[in-house]
């Protein structure tokens, strides 16, 4: 017999997508990496160090798919194979640095109304968390992000789950239990709100969690499991929490 669910005291969100419309990729770091590299090696064509980082980039996201935490050290070290690097520290350092927040790297946009039901939730006293997978950005950069944006005050500190810094990547339920323990909830307490089946749904169930999964920003199309309520907007979803 599964867990009765109780009132919702807790709302964990999904990053991109959901919260925050995604940025980046090879393009925004590829200035950056020629002006590192071309001292050292002028043989490095532009074409070829983009290549090094979209293969990087798959390597991320088939890693993601199977349920591994790559992030921004996977990143850095399949570029130095790749492109048979021979850094100092100094340089590892710096190469580190650029994929995790590459030069001109503003504050994040938000989804239209993000902010503000977050901001909304706060006020009524829901203890809200985050539940992330990262790539090319860590937590530390996230939690930056959050703060330029004027939110990361409404979040519970403990309750920032992000997967390089727990070792796992969402469906593991241990991510979203990392975020619960935080917010010192039980799963019949809170309600994951993300945008992927795979990802969010599959895995907030998995923990025992209730599920609002957010399409303003991309409806998720594959074959999994559906949430318990479907919003295209949010504006929708404190509407939605209290009918759970």
């Amino acid at each position: 017999m599964g867990r009765v669910p109780g009132p919702v005291r807790a709302v964990t969100f999904d990053f991109w997508q959901t919260l925050f419309v995604p940025v980046g990729g090879a393009a925004t770091r590829l200035p950056g990496l020629n002006a590192l590299l071309a001292p050292r090696r002028p043989d490095l064509g532009e074409a070829e160090l983009e290549a090094a980082l979209l293969a990087a980039g798959e390597e991320n996201t088939r890693r993601w798919r199977a349920g591994q935490q790559f992030g921004s050290q996977g990143l850095v070290a399949h570029l130095v194979a790749a492109l048979n690097l021979d850094l100092g520290p100094t340089e590892s350092e710096q190469l580190l640095e650029l994929i995790e927040a590459p030069p001109g790297d503003g504050p994040l946009t938000p989804v239209p109304g993000a902010l503000e039901a977050v901001r909304r939730l706060r006020h009524r006293g829901f203890r809200l968390g985050i539940v992330s997978d990262t790539g090319f950005r860590p937590g530390r950069v996230l939690r930056r992000q959050l703060s330029e944006v004027g939110i990361l005050d409404c979040f519970e500190p403990g309750g920032l789950a992000f997967s390089d810094e727990v070792g796992v990547p969402k469906p593991d339920p241990r991510i979203f239990e990392r975020a619960l323990s935080g917010l010192d909830v039980t799963a019949a307490e809170a309600v994951h709100v993300g945008d992927l089946k795979f990802t969010d749904v599959a895995g907030a169930r998995s923990a025992g969690m209730r599920v609002v999964r957010f399409t303003g920003c991309a409806d998720d199309l594959e074959d999994g499991p559906e949430a318990d309520a479907v919003i295209s907007s949010h504006a929708e979803l404190e509407g939605a929490l209290d009918r759970l």
